[in-house]
């Protein structure tokens, strides 16, 4: 993390002097978000985003942004920044966790690598204490809708007490149907929505340890023009990177494991071939790097990752025989340098 002395504007219910991002500003003037950690938005320099502005330019990102257009529209970095700013939340750290910070931004990069949808995190140091910026991505009048409200099966839930599948299940199943009862191809958006629920607790809540991945944190973006509903992009890692209890394997995690792979196989067989060549790449250990400036504080969210793959492999290989063929055309190509 670097010391800088960013040129940011706090939002303001006043026009732009630029005229830029004016619908913008009316919905983030002065708006501060709960949660553990002081929250706002602002607006940073764009060329404070170039390694953003270079991913969103490669084949895969995952990263969701409200200028996701850029991505459909061919822009290329040399043209030029298409706009002088870009909203961000500011979230602040408490005293003493830095590990907060660091986490925030290696789960996004982590993320992003599995091409998981996510927001994008930086994080840098503001008058001497670190500080992450989350790049805003509700684009036009695009709402959030938590999960968790006015449903006490899904009030706040961490990870270790997500055992039974069924319970969650249906719990997040009747939740979408409340919510998206108006909504278009209804169905078919519920098990979309599902499936990347499940998915996204294996990747943040398996293989990152995020023990705080829970029903708080499982939200929907609602797109009131076009009366549609998705699900948001994985957001809030502060409590990410930590050890599964090995211990306890079977009491904490195993018949979420095994439903998942019951229910949605195709996710779970590309879950674990994922974890094969995750340990394998050595791009794992520059992107660790590439955030994270103390030499222990990077072993450590090495081994921890590494750990929690190697325990969740040791419970589930062999790998079914129809992802063979597949796992070695991969292995192949990561020797290759493909």
């Amino acid at each position: 993390m670097d010391e800088i002395k960013p040129d940011f504007m706090e939002y303001s219910n006043n026009l732009d002097e630029s005229g830029e991002l004016t619908e913008l500003s009316k919905v983030r003037a002065g708006k501060n978000i709960g949660g553990t950690t002081r929250k706002r938005f602002v607006r940073f320099r764009a060329d404070a985003f170039n390694e953003l502005i270079e991913a969103m330019e490669q084949e895969g990102c995952s990263y969701v942004t409200y200028f996701d257009k850029l991505k459909k529209s061919g822009y290329k970095r040399e043209d030029g920044y298409p706009f002088e700013y870009i909203s961000a939340m500011l979230k602040h750290t408490r005293l003493g966790k830095v590990r907060e910070m660091e986490v925030e931004e290696l789960t996004s990069k982590l993320l992003n690598y599995f091409h998981i949808p996510t927001v994008y995190n930086k994080t840098f140091y503001l008058d001497g204490r670190p500080r992450t910026l989350s790049v805003d991505f509700l684009q036009g009048r695009e709402q959030i809708v938590p999960m968790d409200h006015g449903n006490p099966s899904l009030e706040y839930n961490p990870i270790e007490q997500w055992h039974n599948f069924e319970q969650w299940d249906k719990g997040f199943r009747n939740t979408l149907a409340n919510i998206m009862q108006k909504s278009f191809n209804k169905e078919e958006n519920i098990e979309k929505i599902m499936k990347d629920i499940f998915k996204n607790y294996l990747y943040r809540g398996m293989l990152m340890g995020d023990f705080d991945y829970s029903s708080r944190n499982v939200m929907l973006v609602y797109d009131p023009d076009k009366h549609e509903y998705k699900l948001a992009p994985n957001l809030d890692f502060e409590m990410s990177i930590s050890r599964l209890n090995g211990d306890k394997f079977d009491l904490y995690y195993k018949e979420m494991f095994d439903a998942i792979k019951t229910k949605y196989p195709d996710v779970f067989n590309e879950f674990l071939i994922d974890l094969v060549k995750f340990k394998k790449d050595k791009k794992v250990i520059s992107l660790i790097n590439s955030c994270v400036k103390d030499e222990q504080h990077r072993k450590d969210y090495y081994f921890t990752l590494r750990n929690n793959a190697r325990l969740i492999l040791d419970h589930y290989t062999p790998i079914p025989t129809s992802y063979i063929g597949k796992l070695k055309q991969n292995v192949q190509d990561f020797i290759l340098g493909k």
